[in-house]
């Protein structure tokens, strides 16, 4: 369901996915990671709130996942990757780190900025 066309349904799906999974499931990563890139302001706000529950601090493989968005073309996708890389590494990550610096340098959208 998490590729419904409605809304609503996404984000009930990513509820339940969120109390089901396994944290670190690879593949509920991949499926967290795609929907980084929803159009859905609601579904991208439980996602915010369901991402962390689903991976470990500093899991790679999230890390890895997320940052990638913050190349995204749309400035909402890269704005929620940062506020998800936020959530879920920690102070110190080098990776996030290097992720968010590289960005900020050709970052031109002020909400992206400071998210990131």
């Amino acid at each position: 369901r998490l590729g419904h066309q409605d809304p609503g349904l996404r984000c009930s799906a990513l509820e339940a996915l969120g109390v089901v999974s396994l944290r670190g499931d690879a593949q509920v990563l991949d499926a967290l990671s795609e929907i980084l890139e929803d159009e859905s302001p609601d579904v991208r706000r439980v996602l915010l709130r369901v991402f962390p529950s689903v991976v470990g601090v500093d899991d790679e493989h999230a890390v890895a996942a997320v940052a990638v968005r913050l190349e995204h073309k749309y400035s909402d996708a890269r704005r929620l990757a940062a506020q998800v890389l936020a959530a879920i590494a920690s102070k110190g990550n080098t990776k996030a780190i290097g992720a968010v610096s590289s960005r900020l340098e050709k970052e031109g959208n002020a909400d992206v900025q400071k998210a990131l």
